[in-house]
């Protein structure tokens, strides 16, 4: 399990590297930012994020668990 460590402790001074031991401080999240302070590109890109986001958790984790059990009785009531 040391193996990669070793790995990464070996190679030599890169910036990935730097980072991984001082890791960037984060001052804002994005949930942080008003609206009125950003861009409009930034605007239509939050709106569009949050939009595919809500399809996504809801097509993965409440569609498909649905049809999976849909399948399997249909698949039960075949003759």
């Amino acid at each position: 399990m040391e193996i990669p460590k070793f790995y990464f402790e070996a190679l030599g001074e890169n910036h990935i590297k730097s980072i991984f031991h001082n890791p960037a401080i984060i001052e804002k999240k994005g949930i942080d930012i008003a609206m009125s302070d950003r861009s409009l590109f930034h605007k239509i890109a939050r709106v569009l994020y949050r939009g595919l986001r809500v399809i996504y958790v809801s097509v993965i984790f409440y569609l498909v668990p649905f049809v999976v059990f849909f399948i399997q009785y249909m698949w039960a009531m075949a003759p």
